[in-house]
């Protein structure tokens, strides 16, 4: 009987033990470590990716904070200096465009067969690193009736010498320039927004497979209200305030060749990045007229369309100015023969 009631109450305890939740197995942590991203993919929930740079990593240059930059005026005088040599080959009059040679002084007509001008604005003009070959669409205009509309877009490139480079090889009649890719390549975009890579000296030519253009290597700049920004590689390394510039309309800003100034199409004025200083026109006689700034291919010398007025009495000139000596020269270039492009010596 004793042995019965001890079964019974073992049998019990066993049904009541069976009954009770037993403690989960310990979960292994697993580390996952993600790399940032600009654009991180979205997840059902939102979860915050830090930005890890790793010690061997270069982080991104960042915009320099806006430094004090000093001014100096910019003195004129009517006439070159005898013992000032300027060397290289002058583009200038952009409705019937001629090349004339510095140290030569002889001249060559540029060929331009569509009925428009010379246009230096970007998409139609570039002109290559070494500054030997200029790149350029001749726009050729369709008349129907009182009505002139645009009906071609022609590549031609000439060399610094004069030389038209022949182009019959490359039939496409509509396209814009995007600009060199070295010495001997550019890059175009056609009418359907295909960018080719084109040799126009061996002919060779390849359609660009990237998902966009990026101009690599290269410095621009930008601006913005009264800021203007200098990139590298499209990233901002340097921001400058020229509110000291007045409120005259920029149109154009144009970097020398080495990418370390800055004219300003709009103000006579030029930015020495490296040494953060202005060189300014102070005498209000002169004023910018629209057209194109040109720099010279050692860096020195700038060149932009002025104009004096005494009542309806408009006179027009190039500016010269020399950013070594801190002085500007009046070029009797005239209304329509400005200069609008240095090519190098050939």
């Amino acid at each position: 009987m004793k042995k019965s009631a001890f079964s019974i109450f073992a049998l019990v305890i066993m049904l009541l033990t069976a009954c009770v939740p037993q403690a989960a197995p310990t979960p292994t942590i697993v580390k996952t470590q993600v790399t940032a991203t600009s654009q991180p993919a979205p997840t059902a929930i939102p979860t915050a990716i830090p930005t890890i740079v790793p010690p061997t990593q270069t982080p991104l240059p960042q915009p320099t904070a806006t430094p004090a930059l000093t001014s100096e005026c910019l003195t004129v005088e009517q006439q070159l200096p005898v013992d000032l040599e300027l060397s290289g080959v002058w583009v200038m009059n952009e409705y019937s465009p001629y090349i004339h040679n510095l140290a030569e002084n002889t001249e060559y007509r540029i060929p331009l067969e569509g009925g428009g001008s010379l246009i230096a604005w970007e998409g139609s003009m570039a002109i290559s690193p070494d500054r030997l070959h200029l790149a350029y669409i001749d726009h050729y205009y369709k008349t129907t009736g009182y009505v002139s509309h645009l009906d071609k877009k022609v590549l031609r490139v000439i060399r610094s010498s004069g030389h038209a480079l022949d182009m019959s090889f490359w039939t496409e009649d509509w396209q814009d320039i995007i600009g060199w890719v070295d010495n001997e390549n550019l890059a175009l975009r056609d009418g359907k927004g295909t960018i080719v890579i084109l040799n126009p000296i061996t002919g060779n030519w390849h359609i660009f497979n990237g998902p966009d253009w990026v101009d690599a290597g290269t410095t621009s700049a930008e601006i913005s209200g009264k800021t203007v920004s200098i990139l590298k590689d499209g990233v901002p390394y340097a921001q400058f305030n020229i509110s000291r510039l007045g409120n005259n309309y920029i149109y154009d800003l144009k970097l020398s060749p080495n990418g370390q100034k800055l004219a300003f199409g709009g103000e006579l004025a030029v930015l020495d990045i490296e040494k953060q200083q202005f060189y300014q026109m102070c005498d209000e006689k002169y004023h910018s007229s629209w057209g194109t700034l040109t720099w010279s291919p050692d860096n020195r010398f700038v060149v932009e369309p002025v104009y004096t007025s005494e009542g309806y009495d408009y006179q027009h000139y190039d500016l010269l100015i020399d950013t070594q000596t801190l002085r500007s020269y009046l070029l009797n270039s005239g209304d329509y023969q400005h200069i609008i492009a240095w090519l190098a010596q050939p």
